[in-house]
């Protein structure tokens, strides 16, 4: 009797380790995406991991091919008078900026001086940018916070107060960043680290820079002259290699980022977010050789996390007080759990 409990346990056990590393679907993934709560002793140091999955609510993800076409596109030309010189006792500053959201974002809200506001700047960018967007297949486009900055002011530096705007006629200025889809997934932007820079320069992987998919707008004015200028990098899908893939499931993510803690290299993780990246597609050309340009769209996780190449390195104390945080993006590929370096995929796995 007891043989037979121990047999049917340890099926039981098989049968539910299978199932833990079996690839999923979306759907699949979804229900089991839970957060990685976890604490490593690792090269002197203890690391807490706490980190919770962004998946997107559609229904699969697939794989493809794409051309970039990116610009920027000017509309109208603001010619600033020069600032004047400093006086003693008085520094030229600008006031901290308000960031809005599309939750916090009002009708009145403006920067001083600039003849446009917030909404009327956004519905001017989006103008540009909508007709490129809506050329690109699949992909999708939504601003996700606008800055509004204040002009130069003179500061007292012994009173700690601010004075008038040193130039006369002068106004603050607008940032819009907006978020990327391709096919309801978001578009992840930043470069995948290496984990060992000198050999991956040393083979070549310096040729293999890429702009992500982006989208931003910053918009200018003085004296009531404006100007819009829009920067966008958007992918051009013209062929789908598979419209829904299975994916890895979490353990097998977790697994890559607990290794990396395990070799003393990641040191946090705050943010963990399934989309798709672009990456240069096919063998890399020969030194002199000029080719076009061919990227695949395949799912990733990206994990924005604290980074070192070397484990013996310590944190930038500089770097640190300044609010430079030593971070980095590292990529894994969503089908499989395996790190991704680097800008470019040579074998898609299909």
């Amino acid at each position: 009797m007891k043989k037979g409990i121990r047999a049917l346990l340890a099926l039981l056990a098989l049968t539910m380790t299978a199932t833990a590393a079996r690839a999923q679907t979306m759907e699949e993934l979804r229900a089991t995406a839970t957060p990685l709560q976890e604490r490593i002793e690792a090269c002197g140091r203890t690391i807490q991991l706490d980190v919770s999955p962004t998946l997107p609510d559609i229904p699969a993800m697939g794989v493809y091919r794409a051309t970039m076409e990116s610009g920027e596109i000017e509309d109208g030309v603001v010619v600033h008078a020069p600032l004047p010189e400093k006086r003693r006792g008085f520094a030229l500053r600008r006031k901290e900026p308000a960031v809005y959201t599309p939750d916090t974002l009002t009708d009145g809200a403006r920067a001083t001086g600039h003849p446009l506001t917030a909404v009327e700047v956004l519905g001017r960018a989006w103008a540009h940018l909508a007709p490129r967007v809506e050329a690109a297949p699949g992909v999708g486009a939504a601003w996700r916070q606008i800055t509004v900055s204040e002009p130069v002011y003179w500061y007292d530096k012994n009173a700690g107060t601010w004075g008038d705007p040193a130039v006369e006629g002068g106004a603050g200025f607008y940032s819009i960043e907006y978020d990327l889809t391709l096919q309801g997934a978001p578009l992840l932007e930043g470069d995948a680290f290496v984990r060992d820079s000198a050999a991956y320069y040393e083979a070549g992987g310096y040729a293999d820079w890429v702009e992500q998919p982006c989208a931003s707008a910053f918009a200018d004015a003085e004296r009531d002259e404006t100007s819009i200028v829009v920067h966008y990098a958007l992918p051009m899908v013209y062929e789908t290699l598979a419209e829904a893939v299975d994916l890895a499931p979490m353990e097998a993510v977790y697994d890559a980022l607990r290794g990396l803690v395990r070799d003393g290299q990641l040191r946090g993780a705050r943010e963990l977010r399934l989309g798709y990246r672009a990456f240069l597609f096919g063998e890399r050309p020969e030194d002199g050789e000029t080719t076009e340009k061919e990227f695949a769209l395949v799912p990733v996780w990206v994990c924005r996390g604290e980074f070192y190449e070397n484990p013996e390195e310590e944190p930038d104390d500089r770097m640190a007080s300044m609010g430079v945080p030593m971070e980095s993006d590292i990529v894994i590929d969503a089908r499989t759990g395996a790190l991704l370096e680097g800008a470019r995929i040579v074998d898609l796995g299909l």
